[in-house]
């Protein structure tokens, strides 16, 4: 039989697909992966040109990190003969299907890759080589791959207990910083950002509110604990009208702030998120993406932050959109053919699906808006200029 196709200009089809290996909470060896479009590009990073424009899906890992991935056969026999070879075994290379041995058969395949150990500071790039019928057959799909030297960061938590003015009625937060700062590390691991983790301060404030913060309260707690170099995140029970603040050193004077830092507040409106680890992993990951000067994918007018919620699939998969949990409401539809359209698989909440967690390396927008997209890039050359420019 034939497959009769119109297309206006281009029209292309991918036999197989790559995507996370695992679902639900962030896993350091399964990176998500960016399989946004097929006509952008990676810009510029840490030394390392942008690339040409990638015609499939792309991903970050550190050097001599052991990751696993899945291989899916969308458009082609399930049996087909397929092999997988590495374009420059320098950067990676192909640990599992072994050298040689052609994947398993079936719709999906997973596949356990290696990063290199090369020398300098400068990151690598190189592809997976699906290979047709032979191993050194023709190559019938691509799959990017950046390995990343790690840049090491530090993170000073405060665990705060916020008493009213007269020093009463405060309770310390219950969030489990040590599994939460696990969860941070995987999904950042991606863009070769490796944390260190300082021991847990704890200390009490006496503020307006007890265990509440206001926004105009932010200085007060610095000026109580503040640790130079190193990235302080304050663990509190509520903060004035968000989940959490991110400040970067490039931008909290513009807030009228003292210094940079992250908050963090454990109840919502009337429910308390403390015991929910990947909710507190997600906001803080998503905050420390504002200190590494990231922004949301797009922001409403700030006198009415309800317009922020975004609907597209575009925005809803990345770390940084607005919001912890997904925005849609009803599926297209009425969900005949999208039984899971908002699902990115980090699973579910009070029957929400979570925000993902992915960080952009493709530059998909390239409109107006820095740190929209490419992200990936972004952070690793913020970072890169040193402790002076990040702390």
């Amino acid at each position: 039989m034939t497959i009769k196709i119109k297309a206006k200009n281009e029209l292309r089809i991918s036999p197989l697909r790559f995507e996370r290996a695992t679902t639900g909470s962030p896993d350091i060896t399964c990176p998500d992966i960016d399989n946004r479009g097929h006509t952008a590009s990676v810009p510029a990073v840490n030394g390392l040109a942008a690339s040409a424009v990638l015609r499939g899906a792309v991903f970050g890992m550190l050097k001599n990190q052991t990751i696993k991935i899945k291989m899916i056969r969308d458009n082609i026999d399930n049996n087909a003969v397929l092999y997988l070879t590495s374009s420059d075994t320098d950067v990676f290379t192909v640990k599992s299907p072994i050298s040689g041995a052609p994947c398993p058969n079936g719709a999906e395949c997973d596949i356990e890759l290696v990063g290199g150990g090369f020398t300098g500071t400068t990151p690598k790039s190189a592809e997976v080589e699906v290979r047709f019928g032979e191993v050194d057959g023709p190559i019938i799909h691509k799959l990017s791959v950046y390995v990343f030297n790690r840049l090491l960061i530090s993170i000073q938590p405060h665990l705060v207990t916020i008493n009213n003015s007269t020093g009463a009625g405060g309770v310390e937060p219950t969030m489990d910083i040590s599994s939460a700062l696990d969860q941070v590390k995987a999904l950042w691991a991606c863009c070769g950002i490796e944390f260190t983790i300082r021991p847990t301060i704890s200390f009490d404030i006496k503020l307006a509110k007890e265990n509440k913060m206001d926004f105009a309260e932010v200085n007060s707690v610095y000026s109580k604990k503040w640790v130079a170099n190193t990235i302080n995140v304050y663990v509190m029970q509520e903060l004035e009208d968000a989940l959490g603040y991110g400040f970067s050193k490039a931008a909290h004077a513009g807030f009228g702030l003292n210094k940079p830092g992250v908050f963090m507040g454990m109840i919502s409106g009337t429910t308390d998120r403390s015991s929910d680890t990947y909710w507190c992993a997600n906001d803080l990951a998503h905050e420390l993406g504002h200190f590494f000067t990231l922004w949301h994918p797009s922001d409403g007018p700030s006198a009415n932050w309800s317009t922020w919620g975004r609907v597209e699939t575009w925005s809803m998969r990345f770390l940084m959109h607005n919001y912890n949990q997904t925005w849609r409401q009803s599926p297209p539809q009425g969900g005949a053919n999208w039984p899971e359209f908002n699902n990115f698989g980090y699973g579910v909440s009070n029957g929400s699906p979570y925000r993902a967690g992915l960080i952009s390396m493709k530059n998909v927008r390239t409109g107006a808006g820095a740190g929209r997209d490419a992200q990936c890039s972004t952070v690793r050359n913020h970072v890169a200029q040193g402790p002076t420019v990040l702390y």
